[in-house]
């Protein structure tokens, strides 16, 4: 950086001016170059954009080539204005150096930030003997301070004009070189704008089908859900439903369900405890079961009551049995033994036996 702005001289400059006095014209000599190179390095830096990183070699170079064109342009006028007549003052090699000091330092910062092909180009540029001419005479005035009046003025114009020529061609070969790059990237950007359009759109496809089906699904659910407990309210048993989903409509079908589930259990337990079976399990999912509850508390009381009319029944029948048995014109010990084989058939003993007092000291049984 400080090498082509010209900083790098500074430190040398401030030693000799502390040594030797220098007029007021030398020192303004010597910043004046080295404040137009950091003004041209601030513009040029300003002016570059940064949207584009991978262009940025190569527009600094093109910028580079513009500002060297032009000094070689404007030092190649110079000398030419004096080879044509003739004569030359002090201030000429004043103006010469600095303006080929100007030149050296935009050269150095085009090694430094130009591609390695652009730099190999204008190192061809430089091989070609008119630049090679222009070259050594530029360092010669610079060195010696003298320039040879009698040198061919034409020469050093066709010499120095096919310099600053090679020279906009190479910018030329930049500038489309940077606008092939800006069409690539810009077909580049097309290309993944429109593959980024066709994902977009895939997945916005994708979205609404996923939410298609979705909404159907849960219409569909809902609808059976409908028409299930429609059917439960009806009394309807043993429903349908479609695998539920594992969501909050699916835990509503899985809760219907099971609800069919339960009473149908329910009914079938009913079915039993009316034909009797009073043993069928009936199970309480909580203690605020209250159907279960209620089934419970009808089995016990139905088995009450079975059992009492059981009783009745079988009092009935025992008595009707013992009736029967003294039908008939028969004798005391006759009775008696019907009566009795009667009664141990009602109550379900093997033997039996009835005793009949016919006289205080004397018994007589009969079986």
């Amino acid at each position: 950086y400080k090498r082509y702005t010209l900083l790098s001289r500074v430190p040398a400059f401030r030693e000799s001016a502390t040594k030797d006095s220098l007029t007021e014209t030398e020192i303004l000599d010597f910043y004046t170059p080295i404040i137009q190179r950091l003004i041209t390095l601030m513009i040029s830096t300003s002016e570059k954009p940064s949207f584009i990183p991978m262009l940025n070699s190569k527009i600094s170079a093109d910028n580079l080539l513009l500002q060297m064109s032009n000094s070689m342009a404007v030092l190649r006028s110079d000398i030419y204005y004096v080879l044509v007549k003739k004569t030359v003052n002090e201030s000429f090699f004043e103006r010469i150096k600095v303006e080929w000091m100007e030149y050296r330092s935009m050269e150095l910062e085009f090694f430094d930030k130009a591609g390695p092909t652009i730099v190999q180009a204008y190192q061809d540029i430089l091989k070609h003997e008119s630049s090679a001419t222009v070259i050594t005479l530029l360092e010669e005035i610079n060195k010696t301070s003298n320039i040879m009046l009698a040198a061919d003025a034409e020469e050093w114009w066709n010499n120095s004009i096919k310099l600053v020529e090679n020279i906009k061609d190479l910018k030329s070969v930049v500038v489309e070189d940077i606008l092939d790059s800006v069409r690539q990237k810009y077909v580049d950007e097309k290309n993944e704008k429109n593959v980024n359009l066709a994902i977009l759109l895939t997945v916005i496809v994708l979205v609404m089908a996923i939410i298609y089906f979705s909404i159907k699904s849960i219409s569909d659910t809902l609808s059976e859900l409908s028409t299930a407990a429609t059917r439960l309210s009806l009394g309807e048993l043993g429903l349908s439903i479609s695998k539920p989903t594992r969501d909050v409509i699916g835990n509503l079908a899985r809760a219907v369900m099971t609800i069919d589930t339960n009473k149908q259990k329910m009914a079938a337990a009913a079915v039993d405890i009316g034909n009797g079976k009073f043993d069928t399990p009936l199970k309480i999912r909580s203690e605020k079961d209250v159907i279960g509850l209620a089934m419970v508390d009808m089995r016990t009381k139905l088995l009450k009551l079975s059992a009492e009319q059981q009783e009745k029944i079988w009092m009935q029948g025992s008595v009707r049995t013992i009736a029967d048995s003294m039908l008939g014109d028969q004798d005391v010990d006759n009775i008696s033994k019907h009566v009795l084989q009667a009664l141990a058939k009602v109550i379900g003993f093997e033997v039996a036996v009835f005793y009949i007092a016919k006289t205080p000291d004397q018994l007589h049984y009969v079986n």
